[in-house]
């Protein structure tokens, strides 16, 4: 995993997904290394692959904050606005404190039910 990071650090992205890769044939069950390959994926607009990756990382971790912002990232990319909403939540109900989700969730809640009078 460090030299995942370390190659995406050089924005070698072909090292990086090499080592990705290769992680995740020696664990196959490791999340983290699946949720790597999401960002991985993400940086390149490769989001079908993402997507991938990150519905095999909340197979493994449900609770992965990181995943679902991705999934929220990708799905507002999307126009889907209100599943983005909707993910934005889920990741706020495990981790609360996340600004850039609370300010994300608040954003799509105006742009969806429009500002507050």
């Amino acid at each position: 995993m460090q030299r995942a990071a370390q190659a995406m650090g050089k924005k070698d992205n072909a090292a990086a997904m090499d080592v990705l890769d290769q992680t995740l044939v020696l664990d196959p069950d490791y999340a983290e290394a699946w949720n790597r390959r999401a960002t991985l994926n993400f940086g390149m607009d490769r989001w079908g692959k993402s997507l991938a990756d990150i519905e095999q990382t909340l197979s493994r971790e449900p609770r992965h904050w990181g995943a679902m912002m991705g999934l929220a990232m990708i799905l507002e990319r999307l126009d889907e606005d209100q599943k983005a909403f909707d993910t934005y939540m889920q990741v706020l109900a495990v981790y609360p404190a996340l600004k850039s989700a609370q300010d994300a969730a608040g954003r799509l809640a105006d742009k969806i039910t429009g500002p507050v009078i």
